[in-house]
């Protein structure tokens, strides 16, 4: 993808891959790169008859770049620093998904709140973040993270959204 000319958006996925929570961070894995495979598939071709294509637009592809703040909440800061600091460097990056736990999540904010990152946690328990998200029609959970792109609004408690997001959900 980083090879080639065709655009693209990057997106963080903060999660849990060590420790006793290692098996959510897993899934959380699985349903981004099922998405992103999604995303990218339907972006390099037409769409087929009888299939329903989501895309970014033509050749818009999706990257995903993880982050494992292991079992500890209190690195879920020390990522969020690092989320921080390739937000000022790469203009591909449009937003965090996680953490999908709450403890971690709350940490996270801590920092991220004074930004305009917008950061989705489909799994955080606690009334933390306002989302709006178009959900997938078959019901799977698999979240669709490339909808950023105008279809969720995303951010923490009393902070504007990312100027690229939209402020109204459709």
């Amino acid at each position: 993808m980083l090879d080639s000319d065709n655009p693209y958006i990057t997106v963080v996925v903060a999660t849990v891959l060590s420790g006793p929570n290692s098996g959510v961070g897993r899934s959380n894995l699985q349903g981004a790169y099922i998405a992103q495979k999604e995303y990218n598939e339907c972006a390099d071709a037409p769409p087929q008859q009888g299939k329903q294509c989501r895309s970014l637009g033509p050749n818009w592809h999706v990257r995903l770049l993880i982050a494992n703040s292991g079992s500890l909440k209190e690195d879920a800061v020390f990522v969020a620093n690092q989320i921080i600091q390739l937000s000022k460097v790469d203009t591909t990056f449009v937003g965090v998904m996680g953490w999908p736990l709450s403890d971690q999540t709350l940490q996270a904010l801590k920092v991220l709140k004074t930004t305009n990152i917008p950061m989705v946690s489909s799994a955080s328990s606690k009334e933390l973040l306002i989302l709006c998200t178009v959900p997938q029609q078959d019901g799977s959970g698999t979240f669709h993270m490339a909808q950023a792109q105008g279809q969720f609004l995303v951010r923490a408690e009393g902070q504007p959204p990312h100027p690229s997001f939209t402020t109204e959900c459709k």
